[in-house]
């Protein structure tokens, strides 16, 4: 849940610099000796004004939103499709499947909720960032507001309070530069931060 976390917070100051990062995937999330994690790989990023190309079928395929896929116009919602994708093979192992529907806009078959592994609400989330229509995806803000108000309960054994000391300090941060917050939040007391100095990346690897 707290590289959930991290990962959404990345994504937010992305898309808030007016980047498109068009390759969010596993593959592309780094940790390091404190597990903090790390959103890598900018070469396919879209920078408003400054990039020239919004061409279509960019990334890695089974990371793609439909849009992306048949080089139709988007936007950053296409980073919250592929962010479902991730969410959904970082906590099942497994990747959102087609349905057997002849139409494209049917919704994507998931795994189904054993509240060990992943609840019920956070496949009901993943769904919500895998449709079809972009105009229905949350944005990355309206992600980590659902996820904050359901305590980060993603699956079942998550301390939550570890997590929302993350989430208090990342959103600190966001305060301190953006002058703005995600939300009114409720933060435990902080704590001297104890770990090893971060060093070489450990890569989430796929599977």
């Amino acid at each position: 849940a707290k590289i959930i976390v991290e990962i959404l917070f990345g994504m937010m100051h992305i898309h808030e610099k007016g980047m498109i990062h068009r390759d969010l995937k596993l593959e592309n999330v780094m940790l390091n000796y404190v597990f903090e994690s790390q959103i890598a790989d900018f070469g396919l990023v879209y920078v408003d004004n400054l990039s020239n190309s919004m061409s279509g079928n960019i990334g890695t395929y089974m990371y793609m939103s439909p849009e992306m896929k048949n080089n139709q116009k988007y936007d950053h919602k296409t980073d919250v499709f592929s962010f479902g994708v991730l969410f959904c093979a970082l906590f099942t192992r497994k990747f959102p499947k087609k349905s057997q529907s002849k139409s494209e806009k049917a919704p994507l078959l998931l795994p189904q909720p054993d509240g060990k592994n992943i609840s019920k609400f956070s496949i009901d989330l993943i769904q919500k960032c895998l449709s079809y229509e972009p105009s229905n995806r949350p944005d990355f803000n309206e992600i980590l507001e659902d996820i904050y108000k359901n305590s980060f309960k993603l699956a079942q054994g998550i301390d939550s309070e570890i997590v929302l000391r993350r989430y208090c300090a990342l959103n600190r941060f966001k305060v301190i530069n953006n002058k703005s917050r995600i939300m009114p939040t409720i933060c435990p007391p902080q704590t001297p931060h104890v770990g090893r100095t971060a060093k070489n990346p450990i890569i989430i690897k796929p599977f």
